[in-house]
């Protein structure tokens, strides 16, 4: 426990510690963006694959085909 006490210490006052936080916080922006853009696409699939589904249930019932 001690040890991870003085690693924190000198990562908040060391001047590499400034470094190291400015990094973690465009990494933090990074996966913000990807996670936002992973949600919209997943989004825009999901209603392609719905109007596909869609379109194969309208097309089905209008050939007028049992299915047997």
């Amino acid at each position: 426990m001690r040890g991870n006490q003085a690693a924190w210490r000198r990562l908040l006052y060391d001047s590499d510690g400034v470094t190291s936080t400015e990094y973690a916080v465009v990494l933090a922006l990074i996966l913000g963006v990807c996670t936002t853009s992973i949600n919209c696409l997943g989004l825009r699939t999901a209603q392609t694959f719905q109007n596909a589904g869609n379109a194969m249930q309208t097309g089905s019932s209008q050939s007028g085909s049992t299915g047997s």
